[in-house]
């Protein structure tokens, strides 16, 4: 497989205005991890879990939607990366994708990091540019969770509390 920590990567930043711990809660919530991202089984947010992706597949960019990952890093409220790779290529490259929370004034900064897809062959570039359009989407997805998890009754960090 491939390196996945390789540094050809795109970086995007999105600010939600909610502390990092609610954000955290929600980006790493396997209940609703298909509804912004894509649907999993067995994904919790700890380091070696290993865990599937069940997406659409894309035969113009040599994309079987069947993807196995791996959780690399959980620090709880700050970075989630994961390694994945699509299961039914003969060859698979294990691609890295991480999420980075920083707390800024008004809320949080997530930085996104993920494969750039540079490569000569054509299949690579549609899947690169059809990651160029999923990220923005799933992310804003994402920031409507964080705000609809907002209206329950957890404080600023983002921890339930007990109310007895």
């Amino acid at each position: 497989m491939g390196d996945p920590y390789d540094s050809a990567d795109v970086v995007a930043d999105f600010f939600y205005p909610h502390p990092p711990g609610r954000v955290w809660n929600v980006l790493v919530d396997p209940d609703v991890m298909g509804d912004w991202f894509v649907e999993q089984v067995g994904f919790r947010p700890e380091v070696g879990t290993r865990y599937r992706l069940l997406d659409l597949p894309v035969p113009i960019a040599n994309y079987s939607g069947d993807i196995a990952c791996e959780v690399l890093v959980a620090t709880q409220y700050k970075k989630l990366a994961i390694s994945w790779w699509d299961t039914k290529l003969d060859a698979p490259v294990a691609w890295r994708t991480t999420w980075t929370l920083v707390a800024v004034p008004e809320g949080t900064m997530v930085t996104l990091s993920r494969p750039a897809f540079d490569s000569a062959d054509p299949a690579v570039r549609r899947m690169a540019a059809l990651s160029d359009l999923f990220w923005p989407t799933a992310m804003t997805k994402l920031g409507r969770l964080i705000d609809r998890a907002a209206t329950t009754s957890r404080d600023g960090d983002g921890v339930e509390r007990s109310c007895g």
